[in-house]
């Protein structure tokens, strides 16, 4: 119901939007509200009224935007390292089966990839590389990454980095940097 026989007096529409705003303020209910769908309505129906939020409000809506791109690189990892796991279960499965050397299926996820998301191969291979890292063997960063608080340059990074380490020196790597990698 709204109300607007009155002049002067706010509508529901009125508050309820001057609510929406408010929650995005410091400390406010959707200032540390975890990445997820309910942040990303907040977020948009914030956004549509940016013009009236004050720089309080402004900055902790953009700083959710962040928490939801952080969770949505993070549920790209995901994606990105079970299509790495499919191919190399075809193409094992092939190998196993004697299917010829370039016939068998899943012989370059990388190419596959690349074509599909119009990028480089190269581009393509790191990506597929860096999610096999932070799902395999760098929890820490991963988790940080799915509660949005670490985002794609800082979890690169890290994977990058341990790549080439051993398994107890990679985890060791992301028990150092994970915890503190938001704030940097």
């Amino acid at each position: 119901m709204v109300v607007r026989d009155y002049p002067g007096r706010a509508s529901l529409d009125d508050v309820s939007a001057a609510a929406l705003r408010a929650a995005f303020v410091q400390d406010g209910p959707a200032d540390t509200l975890a990445p997820g769908a309910l942040l990303a309505a907040l977020a948009e129906a914030a956004f549509a009224d940016a013009a009236q939020m004050d720089d309080n409000e402004l900055t902790g809506a953009i700083e959710a935007a962040r928490r939801l791109r952080n969770r949505a690189h993070y549920l790209e990892t995901i994606g990105l390292a079970e299509l790495a796991s499919h191919r190399a279960g075809q193409y094992e499965a092939d190998l196993a089966s004697g299917v010829p050397r370039n016939r068998r299926r899943a012989q370059f996820p990388d190419l596959e990839l690349a074509g599909q998301l119009l990028i480089g191969r190269r581009h393509a291979a790191h990506l597929l590389d860096e999610a096999g890292e932070l799902t395999g063997r760098l929890p820490r960063t991963l988790a940080g990454m799915a509660a949005g608080l670490i985002d794609q340059a800082r979890a690169s990074a890290i994977a990058s980095a341990t790549l080439c380490l051993s398994d107890a020196d990679a985890a060791a790597v992301d028990e150092a940097l994970a915890p503190s990698a938001h704030e940097y």
